[in-house]
């Protein structure tokens, strides 16, 4: 028989663990950080709007969590936008790399429970050999070249062959968990999102019907 007292130490030792398991992967990716003072600014300046939509779609997400017995989680509205940016620039640089959409992944770093302020977008690719990729997804970092298909990526969000029905929808998708998103115009295959498509709202990029201003690039799209 095991001693009690090794046992209790044993469940001591194994609630302090830090570490997870990880794997190593060879790839290359693109990390955008957003400007912190920019995104208070906007979510101020729109905050009673983001209350009336976001905060439904993280309530129905959150039921969806718990009937799963998950914890709710902390989700702000600038999630939303570093998260549909995230889908809708993984589109455009399918297009413009000729990667699949499939071996494009995205990270997002977004300030849910920590004191450390992050508002970042990295979308990587690890899908090539021992010895990484072939630096196409890396070029598209050039000025002359990243200005554009940021360009063209903003203005993919204000068209969608499902308007005006998927813009002005405000419970789509997985768990109603999303706002004018569908997979006509923003919606990835599941292995590439690491929400599994979910808490994405379009109209943070394109702004709304009646409400351009929501926009948090309403410079590109005006």
């Amino acid at each position: 028989m095991l001693d009690d007292k090794r046992i209790q130490t044993s469940v001591v030792e194994k609630e302090k663990l830090r570490w997870c398991p990880a794997t190593e992967v060879r790839g290359e990716g693109i990390f955008i950080e957003f400007n912190t003072s920019k995104i208070d600014n906007w979510i101020e300046d729109n905050k009673k709007e983001f209350e009336n939509t976001m905060n439904k779609t993280t309530k129905n997400y959150n039921t969806a969590r718990l009937n799963l017995r998950l914890e709710e989680r902390i989700i702000q509205y600038k999630f939303y936008l570093l998260h549909t940016f995230s889908h809708l620039l993984i589109k455009q640089l399918c297009y413009d790399c000729g990667y699949g959409s499939t071996e494009l992944k995205e990270r997002i770093y977004c300030d849910q429970k920590t004191k450390n302020t992050m508002n970042g977008v990295l979308i990587y690719t690890a899908s090539g050999d021992s010895e990484g990729s072939y630096g196409g997804l890396v070029r598209q970092c050039e000025p002359f070249l990243f200005d554009n298909i940021l360009n063209k990526a903003v203005r993919s969000s204000m068209w969608c062959s499902y308007d005006p029905l998927c813009l002005e929808n405000e419970s789509q998708g997985t768990d109603s968990s999303n706002i004018g998103s569908c997979y006509a115009c923003t919606l990835l295959p599941e292995t590439s999102c690491e929400e599994g498509n979910r808490l994405l709202n379009r109209t943070l990029i394109s702004g709304s019907i009646e409400n351009k201003s929501l926009s948090y690039f309403k410079e590109l799209i005006e």
